[in-house]
């Protein structure tokens, strides 16, 4: 048996006890009158009847209010526990429209997020209008506060008005539903608070299908409802959190241990690029880097487009492009929908979105990172922007060690007085192309380039006009050299160039186009050149070309030897 059809029963009983009592004495002690035994009787039987009233709407606010908590604790999905709550609130509790708004703490704003009965278009407006708190904390007054609802009625429209467009409403109504006590200007929200009872955001109401403003009963239902719904916000924001780090982290693991021993920078950007894209399935995924010099980006590295060649863009910081703007900015940008943003750079055709996290070092900041995904509204800031920034940071760190790196190597492979590659690199680079060349069975040479009487230079003008004359020659041979050639200094007056691909013959003709341009050169200079060739001579090609610049400085100086050439000057 029901509890409530148990308490009715128990009544009647205590009821018939009571009469039963009140005859044992009339009847033995004709003390009382009938007149006042029926007027008990009567008032005892409407207190009864009022009783189980009470406990039936008790018992109708229970079940609406399971029902309205069973939609809402189907899912942990925030977006989703967001449109039930609205769709509840419109369905159970009898309204044609709700706007669910919610505060963004770090910019101090009251946002919609969800609605219910209101078209698209006019949403998507409102949306682009979010509340200063400190305007919506304006009506908060305990003139317009019920409960903890608040009801602003239409006849404080000159107090209002500046307010209502802010952050509510108002639907076009038709003719009859004026004609009752709910006017369309009034304004009904209660406000979603935390457990600790801090404001998370509130929920407005409009067009109550009864056309009455809300009865007390109808408030408190409501209210015991909009509860039930800030604790499902907070649990579903809190597992959204906790996923969010939960995947942040597995991402930062993942991208630290790919790039951990990687310290090639384009190595590293390919690395980092592939677990970002696909471990989160964005369309497009790039990394620009920044030359702070000329204050544009330019792509490193990318992955996702197809159509149009990203790494030839410039992008001028500030003036072009959701990057530039990032850039110009120094914080993380999030565009809901390219096509509405004027400053996105590309395919415009299908409607995207897109994020951009700048990278920063202790040192400044060096580039971007930059996402796009398939669909409006397609990336959040509560999981994608908040993922992203956090693993732009430990991306920012890995290129700036790879550069690190790359500018030590860089030195240990650089000869410090002319600034062309050293000794170091001539042996590395020679090794691989040696390799190469017995592998595809192509010839190889190497030439030794020494500049005759070059002491004389040094002792006449000076050491450090020796170094300048020096360091000229060096560019000046550099830029007579061809581009898949490797041209090295030696030491002291000496430098070598590797010829991939190239024969005896025809490194004796480029030597000598090399001797030629020394001549031509305005220091009054003449140079002597070794030639060494594999296979013809030996794979000691360092060996063999030390031993044919010899040959050519027993020649007389200027002139050009190499073993083996049937014809020599």
């Amino acid at each position: 048996m029901k509890k409530e059809n148990k308490i009715f029963l128990a009544t009647l009983g205590g009821l018939g006890i009571i009469v039963a009592l009140y005859l044992y004495y009339f009847f033995m002690h004709r003390m009382y009158s009938i007149g006042i035994f029926f007027y008990l009787v009567g008032a005892f039987l409407i207190w009864t009847t009022l009783l189980f009233k009470e406990m039936q709407k008790r018992r109708r606010m229970l079940n609406t209010l399971k029902r309205l908590d069973a939609s809402m604790s189907s899912t942990l999905e925030f977006s989703e526990i967001l449109e039930k709550i609205a769709e509840s609130v419109a369905n159970v509790l009898g309204f044609k429209v709700v706007l669910l708004s919610l505060v963004n703490e770090s910019k101090d704003l009251l946002e919609r997020k969800v609605s219910y009965g209101i078209p698209d278009e006019v949403f998507k407006k409102l949306q682009k209008k979010p509340v200063p708190m400190p305007k919506f904390e304006e009506l908060l007054r305990d003139e317009y506060k019920i409960s903890n609802s608040y009801f602003i009625s239409h006849k404080h429209k000159e107090k209002i008005e500046s307010h209502r467009a802010l952050y509510t409403y108002t639907p076009p109504y038709e003719k009859e539903e004026l004609k009752h006590n709910w006017h369309p200007e009034d304004i009904f929200f209660v406000p979603l608070l935390s457990k600790e009872g801090k404001i998370l955001g509130i929920m407005s109401v409009d067009k109550p299908v009864d056309r009455k403003i809300p009865s007390m009963e109808k408030i408190e239902l409501i209210e015991s409802f909009v509860h039930s719904a800030s604790r499902a916000i907070e649990n579903a924001k809190a597992f959204e959190d906790a996923t969010t780090n939960l995947e942040s982290l597995t991402a930062i693991y993942q991208v630290t241990t790919a790039i951990g021993g990687v310290m090639k920078l384009d190595d590293l950007l390919r690395a980092v690029l592939s677990i970002v894209h696909n471990k989160f399935g964005y369309s497009h995924t790039a990394i620009l880097l920044l030359d702070k010099r000329k204050q544009f980006l330019t792509v490193k590295e990318s992955i996702g487009y197809p159509s149009f060649d990203v790494k030839s863009l410039h992008i001028r910081v500030g003036k072009e492009g959701v990057t530039g703007f990032a850039v110009k900015q120094q914080r993380p940008v999030l565009v809901p929908n390219v096509r509405e943003e004027p400053m996105y750079i590309g395919d415009k055709s299908k409607p995207k979105s897109e994020i951009a996290i700048p990278l920063k070092t202790k040192y400044g900041l060096i580039g971007v990172l930059d996402v796009e995904a398939e669909g409006a509204n397609s990336l959040t800031e509560g999981r994608d922007l908040r993922l992203l920034s956090s693993l732009a940071t430990y991306i920012g760190i890995a290129i700036d060690n790879a550069r690190l790196y790359g500018e030590v190597s860089e030195l240990a492979v650089t000869d410090g007085l002319t600034g062309v590659h050293n000794y170091r690199y001539l042996k590395i680079k020679l090794s691989k192309l040696l390799e190469r060349a017995k592998s595809n069975n192509f010839p190889l040479s190497l030439l030794m380039l020494d500049l005759d009487n070059f002491k004389n230079c040094n002792d006449s003008l000076g050491h450090l006009e020796g170094d300048k004359i020096l360091r000229n020659i060096a560019h000046l041979l550099l830029k007579n050299v061809r581009k898949d050639d490797v041209f090295t200094r030696y030491g002291g007056d000496e430098f070598m160039v590797i010829l991939p691909d190239t024969d005896k013959v025809h490194a004796f003709n480029f030597a000598d186009r090399l001797k030629e341009v020394i001549k031509k050169s305005p220091y009054n200079l003449t140079a002597s050149v070794g030639i060494a060739t594999y296979p013809d001579d030996s794979e000691f090609l360092i060996d063999f070309v030390d031993k044919a610049l010899y040959k050519a400085k027993e020649k007389g100086k200027d002139s050009v030897f190499g073993f083996k050439l049937e014809s020599q000057p």
